[in-house]
């Protein structure tokens, strides 16, 4: 069962909590649902989003190397999950003409397309009544726009992008400043920690007085590895550094370091 919904709107939209397992539901200030992060499909996770539009304006022309899903199985499992962590027990469920794109009280049909064969794409459908009568099926390719339909949207189906926990577009699983963001992921000394997270210059795995010692005698030089920031001078932004890392380990970094043995 779903949680209760959350008063909370971020911006146009706001963000539901489920279940520890479930998908997070996004919904829009007025209750539409929009879609949903997280969706666990035997293992792997995908965001979705109900649209309307075609085939083609939603999947990149919709080829063969387009579509979410290689087969039919694959995507009859996706779409039961989708019933399954997203609509059943919710008022989604209930209330179809609450989904983005659907506007009939009564019925909603999802559309989503998988590579059938290897020539041909088909189509995954769950239907959504308000009563009883959901159903997962597969059919043809439908290829008309669902804009000019009251009662049928697609799912947009992606990958989850990875965790990226200080958002500088590097995967925290490969991130040597998980904390600071450094898209540039520069590393000196190449201990596996990013400049911008590390000043810790004698890699003893802690910044003491050590440390410091070593950074006065680079102060006003071009470093590199007291250059914490990068701007190519150590100076009193990469001193302001030094001082809030002080008696901590450097990092950390999602990566393999010089201090993975003593972690």
């Amino acid at each position: 069962m779903p949680r209760s919904i959350l008063p909370l709107a971020v911006s146009a939209f706001a963000v539901l909590a489920m279940p520890a397992g479930a998908a997070t539901l996004v919904v829009d200030a007025n209750g539409q649902l929009l879609g949903a992060t997280e969706v666990d499909v035997s293992g792997t996770l995908y965001d979705v989003e109900f649209l309307d539009g075609t085939c083609a304006s939603l999947y990149n022309g919709c080829g063969l190397n387009d579509v979410p899903f290689p087969n039919a199985s694959a995507a009859l499992a996706a779409a039961s999950q989708l019933r399954i962590q997203v609509f059943l027990g919710s008022v989604y469920d209930t209330e179809p003409e609450l989904t983005n794109g659907c506007e009939n009280t009564k019925r909603c049909f999802l559309y989503a397309p998988f590579r059938d064969g290897i020539f041909d794409i088909g189509m995954t459908v769950f239907r959504n009544r308000s009563g009883s009568g959901d159903a997962t099926y597969t059919t043809d390719l439908a290829t008309f726009d669902t804009t000019f339909s009251s009662d049928i949207a697609w799912i947009k189906w992606s990958l989850t992008p990875p965790p990226d926990a200080d958002g500088d577009g590097v995967a925290d699983a490969n991130d040597n400043c998980v904390l600071a963001g450094n898209p540039d992921q520069r590393d000196t000394n190449g201990d596996g920690f990013g400049n911008v997270c590390d000043a810790d210059l004698n890699g003893d795995c802690i910044v003491n007085p050590l440390d410091l010692a070593i950074f006065r005698s680079a102060f006003f030089g071009p470093g590199p590895d007291e250059d914490f920031d990068g701007d190519g001078v150590v100076n009193t932004a990469d001193l302001s550094y030094m001082r809030t890392a002080f008696f901590e380990p450097p990092g950390p970094s999602g990566v393999t370091t010089d201090c993975s043995a003593t972690n």
